[in-house]
């Protein structure tokens, strides 16, 4: 691993760890790092560039893990749907922060700067995850699962039920075995949707 790469990899694990922090500085970051400013300005011109180049790694990553190309095909409705969700509970649990990254009142404490180059990569994730949210419910239809129309307004519900159940489960605050977990997410979803 290069310099540079050592560096990003610190940022990301800073953000996993502390949520992205605005009023950091080089001098913070370089102290933390066991270097010299001068050495930080070497890879990264500023750092907005720091922040925006690990926010970019991190959106990347996550695509990687949760999406990345798997293909759906041979699996029936309950086992994509729990080895995405399973995948989000794994990535939520490595860095409790992540999730911060996606609330848009996050961006407020952000450089305009940084705000313009990762809210696009933001919102092109966030749909990323939707779609693939969305074969998924595709195969649960297809496999009659569920009894009521499966509308947009459900799809969101359903959505939002789901990230706030992972957020709170990954918070630590409840013992429940991940397995319980998500044959839980998954009856109370399909019960969310057929009511």
């Amino acid at each position: 691993m290069g310099r540079k790469e050592e560096i990003l990899a610190w940022i990301v694990e800073d953000i996993k760890m502390n949520g992205l922090r605005p009023n950091v500085t080089i001098s913070s970051i370089a102290k933390e790092l066991d270097m010299g400013k001068s050495t930080l300005y070497e890879y990264f011109p500023s750092k907005d560039q720091m922040f925006i180049d690990a926010g970019c790694l991190i959106i990347q990553s996550l695509f990687t893990e949760l999406i990345g190309e798997q293909d759906l095909s041979s699996l029936s409705f309950e086992e994509a749907f729990k080895d995405f969700i399973g995948k989000f509970v794994a990535l939520a649990k490595q860095g409790r922060n992540i999730h911060k990254l996606f609330a848009n009142d996050l961006m407020v404490d952000l450089s305009e700067n940084i705000k313009i180059n990762l809210k696009d990569k933001v919102e092109t994730f966030k749909k990323q995850v939707e779609h693939r949210f969305t074969k998924i419910f595709e195969k649960g239809i297809a496999e009659n699962l569920f009894t009521s129309n499966f509308t947009a307004l459900k799809e969101m519900t359903v959505y939002g039920f789901i990230m706030g159940v992972i957020i709170r489960y990954t918070t630590g605050e409840y013992e429940v075995d991940e397995k319980s977990f998500l044959d839980s997410i998954y009856n109370n979803t399909i019960l969310l949707i057929n009511n």
